[in-house]
């Protein structure tokens, strides 16, 4: 349910946007969203796909996301790396001095990146 507000916000923010630059449909939506904003992507994707269509000025838009990676920092030698599929659940050292003392960082937001309109 959290997915679908989501979408539906983004909906107004680019049809406000639309509105704004006198467009008469927006072919195209792209996002970012952060690793730790707690998004499970195909429900926000499917919550878009089903609200779109309730105006005819979104109607058409293509949905592209781009996911940010989640990165790792060790509270012992001040490392940052890209975080493993597998973390939380299995056991990660840092790669740099085998720390366990990891904090995860990253972004929790979704950004619109790029509005395509007609």
């Amino acid at each position: 349910m959290h997915e679908l507000y989501l979408a539906q916000s983004l909906l107004q923010q680019v049809t406000k946007l639309a509105h704004e630059n006198k467009a008469s449909k927006v072919l195209k939506v792209k996002i970012s969203i952060g690793p730790l904003s707690g998004i499970v992507v195909d429900s926000f994707k499917f919550g878009f796909d089903a609200l779109k269509r309730e105006s005819s000025l979104t109607s058409k838009a293509g949905l592209e996301i781009e996911t940010q990676p989640l990165v790792l920092y060790c509270m012992e030698c001040s490392r940052e790396f890209q975080a493993p599929d597998s973390w939380p659940r299995g056991s990660t050292t840092c790669p740099g001095c085998g720390g366990q003392s990891l904090l995860p960082k990253g972004e929790d937001e979704i950004v619109l990146q790029q509005l395509v309109m007609e």
